[in-house]
C-alpha cells in the first residue's frame, strides 16, 4: 500500500525503504512477510504526506484491491455466493494475518451481523485498519450487488457497519447471502477453498508458535538477558529439536527470531532517543561491536548510521541513571 501511494505521489521511495528497512526487491519475494511494527512505520509515512483531511483508511483503501491478495482475493471473488466468501473470510483469513478475527452470526430474522475483530495490534493505527478492513468488505459485498436491482428486496437497508473498540461491525442482509456472483468460477473456488482451509489450520498453529516464542524472548532480552534454544524450549515445555523443526516449518529459526526481537527493540530504544551504548548493554550485549555486526547483517547499517538514516539526534549521549 505505501509503495502504490509514493508511485502514485511521486514521493522519494528511499524514504520509505530507509524507515522501514524493506526494499523492493524483498516485496517482489514469494514468502516476504513484514512485520507489525514495520506496517506501523509505512503507515506513518502516509499519514504524514497525506493532504486536505483524507483519511488514513480511505486513502488505502484506493490503494488496495482483492487482485493484491494473490489467489485468496481470487478465490474471494469466485465464490458461488456471499455466504461461502464470508464463510472461508471467517475460516481461512488467517493464512494472511492472523492478527484479525472475523465471525458472524444471527442479528435478526433477516440479517447477520458480521465483525471484524483486532484487540490492538496495530497500535496507534488500529482504528484506521480496521476501518480499511470494513472498507475492504464493503467493497467485496459491492461485487456481489453490482448486478441486482437492490430496490426489489422488500425496500430493508442492505447493510450498514458501525463502530466498537477494536471492532467493525456490519448488518448484511440474509436475502443477499444466497445471491450469486457475477465473477463465480465454482470448481476454481472449491479447489482452492480446501488449500486456504489447509494452510489456515496450520498457520494458526505455526503463527502461535513463533509469537510465543518472540514473547519469551522479548520479556528476556528487555531484562538484559539474550536467551538460547534451550531457555525457549524449556519455557514453553518442548524440546529444542521439536521448536527447530516447528520453527522451520514457519520459514524461520530461532536465530532468526532473537536477532528480529533484539532490532526491533534496539530501534524503539533509539526512537526514544537512548545513546549506542545504553541501547547495546540494556539488550544484552558486552559491547556496541556485537550489536553493530547484527545491523550490519541485516541491514547494511551500524546503530548511528541508522540514527541518521532516521534523522535522530546524536546529542543524548549522557547516560541514564
Amino acid at each position: 500500500m505505501a509503495y502504490k501511494f509514493y508511485l502514485k505521489n511521486d514521493l522519494d521511495l528511499s524514504e520509505l525503504y530507509k524507515t522501514c528497512h524493506f526494499c523492493l526487491e524483498d516485496m517482489q519475494e514469494v514468502n516476504a512477510h513484514i512485520t507489525i511494527e514495520t506496517l506501523i512505520k509505512s503507515l506513518k509515512l502516509i499519514k504524514s504526506h497525506l493532504k486536505g483531511g483524507v483519511s488514513l483508511s480511505y486513502e488505502l483503501e484506493k490503494q488496495l484491491d482483492f487482485s493484491d491478495f494473490g489467489a485468496f482475493g481470487f478465490t474471494l471473488l469466485a465464490a458461488p455466493s456471499l455466504k461461502e466468501g464470508l464463510d472461508l473470510l471467517v475460516y481461512g483469513f488467517s493464512t494472511m494475518d492472523p492478527s484479525f478475527e472475523f465471525k458472524y452470526e444471527k442479528n435478526d430474522s433477516d440479517s447477520i451481523k458480521f465483525t471484524i475483530e483486532n484487540p490492538g495490534y496495530f497500535k496507534d493505527f488500529n482504528e484506521d485498519i480496521l476501518d480499511l478492513a470494513n472498507l475492504m468488505l464493503k467493497k467485496y459485498i459491492k461485487n456481489f450487488t453490482a448486478n441486482i436491482d437492490l430496490s426489489k428486496m422488500n425496500n430493508k437497508q442492505i447493510n450498514f457497519s458501525y463502530s466498537e473498540k477494536n471492532k467493525r461491525i456490519t448488518i448484511i442482509n440474509k436475502a443477499l447471502l444466497l445471491l450469486p456472483s457475477k465473477m463465480s468460477h465454482i470448481a476454481f473456488f472449491k479447489s482452492n477453498k480446501k488449500k486456504f482451509i489447509k494452510r489456515s489450520n496450520q498457520e494458526k498453529h505455526l503463527k502461535g508458535c513463533v509469537l510465543s516464542v518472540n514473547k519469551i524472548i522479548r520479556n528476556n532480552v528487555k531484562k538484559g538477558y539474550k536467551p538460547c534454544l534451550n531457555d525457549i524450549a524449556g519455557q514453553l515445555g518442548t524440546t529444542p529439536k521439536t521448536l527447530s523443526r516447528l520453527l522451520k516449518a514457519h520459514n524461520t529459526s530461532f536465530q532468526a527470531c532473537l536477532d528480529q526481537v533484539v532490532c526491533d527493540l534496539a530501534i524503539n530504544l533509539i526512537q526514544e532517543e537512548y545513546n549506542t551504548k545504553e541501547i547495546a548493554y540494556s539488550l544484552g550485549f558486552q559491547s556496541i561491536a556485537g550489536l553493530n555486526y547484527l545491523f550490519i547483517k541485516k541491514y547494511g547499517l551500524t546503530l548511528n548510521q541508522l540514527k541518521e538514516s532516521l534523522n535522530l539526534s546524536h546529542n543524548h549521549t549522557a547516560c541514564r541513571p
